[in-house]
């Protein structure tokens, strides 16, 4: 990539950030800088790689509803939809903000549903931190599997398997679901 369109893309950063967040001055908008509006294609600006999300095993008596903030989570089907690697579940996000960082992390009370294949719902909470600004961004989320998977080998003895993992949001919906296997080798619990 030129270094013309890396900072295009930079530039292009900055005026979405300045236009999505309260900056104080009233009337301030995005057609009002100088030099008129900027845009870049996906191609122009700088892939960044997956956030780290944190998956946290909660108590079994505990089946949500789970505090969040909103967004919209992109689903199967679509090109940005939940994606399995391994133990690695990325998923891709939207949400109103852009000027704080927002967490993300996948709950479960650790309850599987005893059907073939076995299922465990996973909520998937938001935490903006306050973040006021208006922008909507995109970000895709990586979450690692593997204490689940610890949690499975625990509970049935057995090394390999395969779960369904429900996708919810914080008020129980169901977003998506998306199959986890795994083989062979034993992860200690936590």
């Amino acid at each position: 990539m030129s270094l013309r369109r890396t900072a295009g893309a930079a530039l292009c950063r900055v005026i979405l950030m300045a236009a999505g967040c309260d900056s104080g001055s009233p009337g301030a908008a995005a057609g009002d800088l100088d030099g008129g509006l900027m845009s870049a294609t996906p191609s122009e600006a700088t892939d960044r790689g997956p956030e780290q999300g944190e998956v946290v095993i909660g108590d079994p008596d505990e089946s949500g509803p789970y505090e969040s903030d909103p967004y919209r989570m992109a689903t199967s089907g679509g090109d940005d939809g939940p994606v399995m690697e391994g133990d690695t579940l990325t998923i891709t996000v939207s949400f109103s903000g852009g000027c704080a960082p927002h967490d993300f992390t996948l709950v479960t009370a650790a309850a599987f549903m005893e059907s073939d294949p076995i299922i465990l719902d996973v909520f998937l909470t938001h935490d903006d931190h306050g973040d006021s600004c208006e922008a909507y961004p995109t970000e895709r989320h990586a979450f690692d599997l593997t204490p689940i998977r610890a949690l499975y080998q625990e509970a049935y003895g057995e090394n390999s398997g395969g779960i369904v993992l429900r996708i919810r949001d914080g008020d129980m919906n169901v977003l998506d679901e998306i199959t986890y296997e795994f083989g062979g080798t034993v992860v200690e619990g936590e």
